[in-house]
C-alpha cells in the first residue's frame, strides 16, 4: 500500500489509515503512568464506533455530527440542482416540440 504524510501505517496494531486524524483516533487511554496505558483500538471496535474500512484497505473515521450535517445538505443542494437542471430541460424540450407543431 502506498504510504504518505496523511495514509500511514501502525507500528502497533499493523492497521492502515487513509488520515493522521484517524490514525490518532485508534490510540486510546491515557499517556504517562508506570505502565503505558494507550492501546490500539481493534477492528470490530473500530467498526461498531462507526469506522469503516475502504476498499482501498485504509481505515477512515466515521464523519463528525457537524460534518455529517454539512454533507447532507450538500446532498441536498446537490439533488435539488440536478432538479431544476431536468425541469428546465423539459420545459426547453417542451418548447421545442411547440415550435415544430404545425399550426404554431
Amino acid at each position: 500500500m502506498k504510504l504518505n504524510k496523511h495514509r500511514n501505517q501502525c507500528g502497533g496494531c499493523g492497521e492502515y489509515f487513509a488520515t493522521l486524524t484517524a490514525f490518532d483516533g485508534h490510540r486510546v487511554g491515557k499517556f504517562g503512568g508506570a505502565e503505558p496505558a494507550r492501546r490500539c483500538l481493534k477492528p470490530a471496535e473500530m467498526l461498531a464506533d462507526g469506522w469503516r474500512l475502504g476498499r482501498d484497505g485504509f481505515w477512515r473515521k466515521r464523519a463528525s455530527t457537524r460534518m455529517a450535517g454539512w454533507l447532507s445538505r450538500c446532498d441536498a443542494d446537490r439533488q435539488a440542482r440536478k432538479v431544476n437542471e431536468r425541469r428546465e430541460r423539459a420545459t426547453d424540450v417542451a418548447e421545442e416540440c411547440r415550435k415544430l407543431k404545425p399550426g404554431s
